[in-house]
C-alpha cells in the first residue's frame, strides 16, 4: 500500500472540488489506513514463565531468549495468515517452509506470575520446545 496522504487517489484539482469536511474525512481515513499498514511492520514484543523467556514476533522473524542459552534463537518467518474459521484480526498465524513459528491470539493473557493482564497470548514452535506466554504491554485489572 502507498501511504501517500493524497486521498483515494484524487488529484490536487479534484481534492479542492471537495468540501472541507469531506477533504478532512478522506485525509482522516488515508492516516489511519497507513497507520495500520505501518503498525504492521513492528516486532510484538512476548514473554513467558516456567521457563522465563521472551520473544520477539514480527512479520519476517521470531527470536526467542531464553536464560541459560548460548544467545537469541531466530525462526525465520515468510508468511502471516488466520487459522481456519477466524480472521486474521484475532488470529495471526506467523509462518515459514517447516510450518507454524508462532501463533497469535487476541485473547486477554495473564502469565501467572504478576497481577497484569496482556492484551494477547502466543504459541511459539521453536523446532524443540513449545512455549506459551502473553505479548504486548501488561495492565493492572
Amino acid at each position: 500500500m502507498n501511504c501517500e496522504l493524497e486521498p483515494a487517489g484524487l488529484s490536487y484539482v479534484q481534492t479542492n472540488a471537495l468540501k472541507p469536511m469531506e477533504f478532512t474525512m478522506k485525509i482522516i481515513f488515508a492516516i489511519l489506513a497507513c497507520l495500520t499498514v505501518s503498525s504492521q511492520a513492528f516486532a510484538i514484543s512476548c514473554h513467558g514463565t516456567e521457563p522465563f523467556w521472551g520473544a520477539e514476533v514480527s512479520k519476517q522473524q521470531v527470536v526467542v531468549e531464553m536464560p541459560g542459552d548460548q544467545g537469541p534463537q531466530t525462526i525465520p518467518v515468510n508468511a502471516i495468515g488466520a487459522a481456519a474459521g477466524f480472521t486474521s484480526d484475532y488470529v495471526q498465524v506467523y509462518k515459514n517452509d517447516n510450518g507454524p513459528a508462532a501463533v497469535v491470539i487476541g485473547n486477554k493473557c495473564t502469565d501467572g506470575m504478576s497481577d497484569f493482564t496482556f492484551p494477547q497470548e502466543v504459541i511459539i514452535f521453536t523446532g524443540t520446545t513449545t512455549l506459551y506466554g502473553c505479548c504486548g504491554e501488561g495492565k493492572m485489572e
